[in-house]
């Protein structure tokens, strides 16, 4: 599974969520739990990240790296 169709799965099943706890349906419970085991086997699979996409910085080390280029600086 790509990101974008994760991203839609899973904005599908806080859609479903939501619905199940205004209205405390069996359907919608069962809507819910089907959704959330897509997402729960798309984690499990893996999913595709393409190249181009950001990669999460560690925020430490970008404050360390920001505190160097401010020391160099004085």
């Amino acid at each position: 599974m790509n990101a974008a169709d994760f991203i839609d799965l899973v904005r599908q099943t806080r859609s479903a969520q939501k619905a199940y706890y205004k209205q405390r349906s069996q359907s919608n419970l069962q809507t819910s739990i089907n959704l959330e085991r897509q997402v729960d086997r798309a984690l499990d699979e893996g999913i595709e990240i393409p190249e181009g996409m950001p990669k999460q910085l560690d925020m430490f080390a970008l404050a360390n790296a920001e505190k160097e280029k401010e020391d160099e600086r004085q």
